[in-house]
């Protein structure tokens, strides 16, 4: 099951006079301010800068409506662009941490399973995937289960050991097993002369794959910002997890 964390921050609530002496000096409008400054931060922690005109008309709705009417245009316009500053930083401040398990990524690599690519006399198949993190440095490695079959010899099994990255596409919201290198291959009995045939075919049927077949996929629903306009911050391995970090440029 995965867990997600949001964090979020908004620098300019922590100096609220400057929504005083920014906007306003009469004692009108300080006095607007000051109820103002104890609404914002609620309601930039729960919008992003897309619902700016509702984000505004709630900030309004929340503060005395006598001081409201007393404002002068001038006063409201620069209420509104210094409200679209904020609800921009709240949006650039959000970040979400994402956490799952060796487990959870090898039940997901493993659901299409198994998979084969041949050449010429050879064909590798992809039986099945374990999936082993290490926390220092931070490694993502694949011990895929291979088989392999020559003609005229009887057919051959052992393991490879695949490195690579995680990829995040924004458009979908799913992460991937990305950059995948077969570092070492271990089969008894195989020619050395097919050796290299092995190696490629069974990098490009792990390549094939993997760049098709989700490691995880988020749902839009459980976030307050879109998932298409977040980025990769961080990739970590912690405590037996691979820790996940996206967050809005």
């Amino acid at each position: 099951m995965q867990n997600i964390i949001y964090s979020g921050t908004v620098p300019i609530t922590r100096n609220p006079t400057s929504f005083v002496y920014t906007i306003g000096t009469n004692r009108g409008q300080q006095q607007f301010f000051g109820r103002l400054q104890r609404h914002v931060p609620d309601v930039l922690g729960q919008r992003s800068a897309g619902d700016f005109s509702e984000l505004r008309d709630k900030v309004l709705m929340n503060t005395d409506r006598h001081f409201s009417e007393r404002m002068h245009g001038s006063c409201i316009l620069r209420l509104s662009l210094l409200l679209l500053v904020c609800s921009s930083a709240a949006g650039c401040a959000a970040s979400y941490t994402i956490r799952f398990t060796a487990g959870e990524i090898q039940q997901a690599l493993n659901r299409k399973l198994p998979i084969s690519k041949s050449k010429f006399l050879v064909r590798a198949t992809v039986q099945s995937v374990e999936v082993e993190l290490r926390e220092a440095p931070d490694r993502i490695l694949l011990h895929p289960q291979v088989g392999l079959s020559i003609a005229g010899q009887s057919a051959l099994a052992g393991q490879a050991l695949v490195e690579g990255q995680i990829r995040y596409a924004p458009e979908s919201g799913e992460f991937f097993f990305d950059s995948a290198k077969v570092v070492e291959m271990t089969i008894a009995g195989i020619p050395e002369s097919a050796r290299p045939v092995a190696e490629e075919l069974i990098a490009k049927a792990g390549e094939a794959y993997l760049s098709s077949t989700p490691v995880h996929r988020l749902k839009q629903t459980d976030f307050k910002h879109s998932l298409a306009r977040m980025l990769l911050k961080s990739v970590k391995v912690r405590d037996g997890q691979l820790q996940v970090v996206i967050g809005m440029p």
